[in-house]
């Protein structure tokens, strides 16, 4: 009966290691069609902001107001939800680099937007938005700064590594924007 018990057992993880098996690989077909999905997405995305901020750059040449209205509103309608994505993907970067890439595309769109609501004459809301850009990108500024950035170990930026590429004078202005005191 010991040994019927064993046998049982073995074959019993032989077909669990089996199933496993087919499991991991049904996992992997899913994340490769998932990247691809991703990376479509993602193209996308760029294809619609790379249109929308076309359309501004060619929006002084259209003469028709409601073509150029059209235009404007339909870029807006396009880079609203883009920076919105990008904000939040700048709230959690927990890198310089991906920091800065977010930061990048979130300005961008964001200005753009705002650029958009001006021209179609809604200044006060675009001056809103303006100053709501603003303060977020001066909270993300600080954050990135004290946590990336400056990190728990300031004092390594006044070694004589970083005197070259970091001169003093730019270290006291990062600490008077980071930590919003302007001592100098």
């Amino acid at each position: 009966l010991s040994g019927l018990n064993l046998a049982v057992t073995a074959v019993g993880f032989y077909v669990l290691n089996e199933k496993l098996k087919n499991l991991e690989g049904k996992l992997n077909e899913i994340q490769n069609e998932v990247k691809s999905i991703r990376t479509l997405l993602e193209l996308d995305e760029r294809a619609r902001l790379g249109s929308a901020l076309r359309d501004l750059l060619n929006i002084t040449h259209v003469k028709n107001s409601d073509h150029r209205h059209t235009l404007l509103f339909n870029s807006k309608n396009i880079l609203a939800p883009i920076s919105l994505k990008y904000k939040e993907l700048l709230t959690t970067a927990d890198s310089i680099e991906l920091a800065m890439a977010y930061e990048e595309y979130f300005c961008l769109t964001s200005l753009a937007h705002a650029r958009c609501i001006a021209e179609l004459g809604m200044l006060d809301m675009a001056y809103r938005d303006i100053t709501e850009t603003n303060q977020f990108w001066r909270e993300q500024a600080q954050r990135i700064g004290s946590e990336l950035l400056i990190g728990k170990y300031p004092e390594r930026f006044i070694y004589k590594e970083f005197s070259e590429d970091l001169p003093i004078s730019v270290l006291v202005e990062w600490f008077d924007v980071i930590y919003d005191e302007p001592k100098g």
